[in-house]
């Protein structure tokens, strides 16, 4: 998630630690060098930036793509999206007015 936010948001400053301001577009990689400088395990933090990159791609990128115009690649299932109308759950992906940090 923090990867696909980073993406949409680029040019949002992030402060690290009260210590490094970073721009969003850095931000999945500063997490995993903190991680690598704290010792953890950085096996899922890749696997989440390799997700996370793979589904901005296809959500993001190839629908905007000249030869691919339109065409929407990631799709939710038909029983979900009944679900989502019966429950009148809707679109909630922020609009421009929603960004608090700009």
């Amino acid at each position: 998630m923090i990867y696909v936010w980073s993406r949409r948001n680029p040019n949002v400053v992030i402060n690290l630690l009260e210590i490094f301001q970073v721009r969003a577009a850095y931000l999945p990689y500063c997490i995993v060098l903190l991680m690598l400088l704290f010792g953890s395990s950085l096996k899922y933090d890749i696997i989440g930036i390799i997700a996370g990159h793979l589904y901005y791609y296809l959500e993001d990128v190839v629908p905007n793509l000249p030869e691919t115009e339109g065409i929407k690649v990631l799709t939710p299932p038909k029983l979900i999206v009944q679900i989502c109308e019966y429950l009148h759950i809707h679109d909630f992906r922020l609009n421009e007015e929603d960004l608090i940090f700009e």
